[in-house]
């Protein structure tokens, strides 16, 4: 966030994280077919036969002792997914900015499925927030509660404290006290070797 685009003591910033990530998105009915997974029973415990038995009795197929299962929405794993999700949400973004609100340029940032907008009022910063949070809703999607909707100078974005009065990026406190821990244990562990 530059100045222009946002850090100044009259900068407002909101979070939308979106929930569930890439299940947000259904498959086409045309690829379904495309899109299971086949777990024999002999790669199964009893308890987890007995299980899914119970749970699925419509996926197994009691000739070839195989269960079949669908995945309906994008899957993680799945080698394309990542570009999927990226471009959907990269579109939504840059049609988000487009847009006008309390007269302000609108001013946005996603990366994966974490977004921020960038206001000059509290007021604008609000109204954006809105509006953007009942378009994820309107287009299908959900929020999850890591959402920080209300406008703040600052925040947590991508695991970094943003804080637009003093114009500075930090580490949260709890990060910064497991780092210290972990280098303390590293230097601990390695006091007897010899430096190369």
């Amino acid at each position: 966030f530059t100045d222009a685009g946002g850090v100044g003591e009259g900068v407002w910033k909101f979070t939308l994280d979106l929930a569930s990530g890439y299940h947000n998105f259904s498959i086409a009915p045309h690829q379904l077919h495309l899109m299971g997974i086949v777990i024999h029973t002999s790669e199964l415990s009893p308890p987890a036969i007995t299980s899914l038995r119970d749970s699925h009795p419509h996926c197994e197929d009691p000739e070839s002792d195989l269960f079949y299962f669908t995945m309906f929405v994008l899957p993680f794993g799945l080698a394309p997914s990542c570009a999927i999700f990226s471009d959907i949400i990269t579109a939504l973004t840059a049609s988000w900015r487009r847009h006008k609100v309390c007269g302000e340029p609108v001013r946005l940032t996603s990366y994966i499925d974490d977004c921020a907008g960038v206001m000059g009022s509290p007021r604008a910063a609000l109204v954006l927030s809105v509006e953007l949070t009942y378009e994820v809703y309107a287009a299908g999607l959900t929020l999850n509660e890591k959402c920080r909707p209300c406008p703040a100078r600052a925040f947590t974005f991508l695991g970094l404290v943003v804080d637009t009065v003093n114009g500075v990026f930090r580490l949260p406190n709890q990060r910064t006290l497991r780092l210290s821990i972990q280098a303390e244990e590293l230097t601990t562990a390695t006091a007897g070797f010899d430096r190369i």
